[in-house]
């Protein structure tokens, strides 16, 4: 069984320097894993640090605060971000089906999520939203093993996010274009439309600006499905090109 695994976003990992762990972090460690002293424990920074810890002190601070951990690094390791770097940008889901999608997208291994305006976008997440996103995202780390988290980017309109720096192949996902082969760059950029799909003003801009149309399959997706299904299979053909599949 592998050891519990903490995130403390942007924390400075040091061997053998003891960090704090507060919150409902320091709660679920100790009041629902049973953790004690002398407990292992994995530590992230969430951006590709990873510390293999022991607990050295477990407290009860109050009914409010609830409680407090000291753990220290025995080990610490840098693991580089998951290759090729894939992006996907959508409209978002509605309810509950945003944040399913993004604990999916985090398991995959996804590099980042942003939302998409469209021409005919209807959602558009409010800070607060994005706020827990982020949350989610980290939290599938922990649970998949995850060290650097996926980023929750801003909203990107569909003209902005056609413009990349020059490595980064721009993949529309539509029913209208061809399956996608394995992927050609170490970046990868894939767009899903709105519920009510993409405009023809719209898709012509992406011929124009070089992006690849591609279908992920014959039948018509949600868009949370869309961009999991998309992610997967981007995933997949880039780790079977680096197999030599």
């Amino acid at each position: 069984m592998s050891p519990h695994r903490i995130a403390l976003p942007g924390v400075t990992l040091a061997e053998h320097e003891p960090l704090i762990v507060e919150g409902e972090e320091a709660h679920h460690a100790r009041r629902v894993m049973r953790l004690d002293v002398g407990a292992a424990v994995e530590l992230l920074d969430c951006v590709g640090g990873i510390a293999r810890c022991r607990v050295l002190r477990c407290e009860k601070l109050s009914k409010r605060d609830g409680w407090r951990m000291e753990v220290v690094p025995e080990r610490i390791e840098r693991v580089s971000p998951l290759a090729p770097r894939v992006e996907v940008l959508s409209e978002p889901p509605k309810g509950n089906d945003l944040e399913r999608m993004i604990d999916q997208l985090s398991q995959l291994g996804v590099a980042r999520w942003s939302p998409l305006g469209c021409h005919r976008s209807e959602v558009e997440p409010r800070s607060n939203k994005m706020d827990r996103l982020r949350r989610t995202a980290i939290e599938a780390s922990k649970q998949c093993g995850r060290v650097w988290a996926m980023e929750i980017g801003e909203r990107t309109e569909f003209a902005d996010a056609l413009r990349s720096d020059e490595g980064t192949q721009i993949v529309v996902c539509h029913m209208t274009g061809e399956p996608l082969g394995a992927p050609t760059s170490e970046r990868i950029r894939l767009l899903v439309g709105p519920v009510g799909d993409l405009t023809e003003d719209e898709l012509a801009q992406a011929r124009d600006a070089g992006a690849t149309i591609a279908t992920f399959g014959p039948l018509t997706m949600r868009i949370d499905t869309a961009c999991c299904a998309a992610g997967a299979i981007v995933m997949a053909s880039a780790m079977s090109r680096a197999r030599g599949g």
